[in-house]
C-alpha cells in the first residue's frame, strides 16, 4: 500500500516483491498515473501526500470524496480549462498542496510556469510577531522576490501560507514593475 512514485513501483518488479501493484490514493490525486507512467511522463506525476483526506472524510461523514491535491478530483468535466489568451511567465511561491494545483492549472493553460517551493526567509517570524509594515517585512519581501522578478515574473500567485499576510509589502516590491500578484485564498 501507499505506492506514490514510480521508483516504488519499478523497485517492486525489479526485486521480485510482487506480481502486482495495486495503486490507490495516487490515482485520486493524479488520475492519469499509469497513463504517464506508461509514456514515460513520471516526472509530471502530480504526487499524492499522504494526507488522508480523501479516505478520513469519505468514510467518517460519507460525504463526497475530496483531495487536497487535486481539487478537481471526480469533477474533472466541469473544469475544462480554455487555453490562456496570453502566455504569462507566471511564479508559484510554495510547493504545498494549493502551490502545485495553481502550477497545474496555470500549466494547462499554456502558461509557463515555474513553481518556488522555497519559502519566504524569515516571514513566518514576521507575521507571527505582527512586523508585516515594518522595513525589517520590507527588505524580507525584497530579497525574496529578487529570483522571481530576475526570471522575468508576468504573475506571481501566492501559494504559500505566510505571504498572503505580506501582501501589501510585495505591491510595493513590484510596484512599476508590470507584475501581477495573485492571491487564491480570499
Amino acid at each position: 500500500g501507499d505506492i506514490r512514485t514510480a521508483d516504488v513501483i519499478e523497485n517492486a518488479f525489479a526485486n521480485d516483491i510482487c506480481d502486482f501493484v495495486f495503486i490507490g490514493k495516487s490515482c485520486v490525486v493524479e488520475p492519469h498515473f499509469v497513463r504517464l507512467l506508461q509514456e514515460g511522463r513520471d516526472r509530471e506525476i502530480h504526487p499524492c501526500i499522504g494526507c488522508y483526506v480523501c479516505a478520513s472524510d469519505q468514510l467518517a461523514t460519507g460525504a463526497h470524496c475530496y483531495c487536497s491535491g487535486n481539487g478537481a478530483m471526480a469533477c474533472e468535466s466541469h473544469f475544462d480549462l480554455p487555453p490562456a489568451e496570453k502566455v504569462k511567465k507566471v511564479v508559484v511561491v510554495g510547493g504545498g498542496p494549493s502551490g502545485i494545483e495553481a502550477a497545474k492549472v496555470l500549466k494547462r493553460r499554456g502558461h509557463d510556469v515555474t513553481i518556488i517551493a522555497e519559502p519566504g526567509r524569515g516571514f513566518v517570524e514576521l507575521v507571527e510577531n505582527d512586523l508585516e509594515q515594518t522595513p525589517e517585512a520590507d527588505r524580507a519581501v525584497a530579497a525574496a522576490m529578487a529570483g522571481m522578478l530576475a526570471r522575468g515574473a508576468d504573475q506571481i500567485v501566492l501559494g504559500c501560507t505566510h505571504y498572503p499576510f505580506l501582501t501589501p509589502v510585495l505591491e510595493r516590491v513590484v510596484a512599476g514593475r508590470g507584475v501581477a500578484i495573485v492571491d487564491p485564498s480570499p
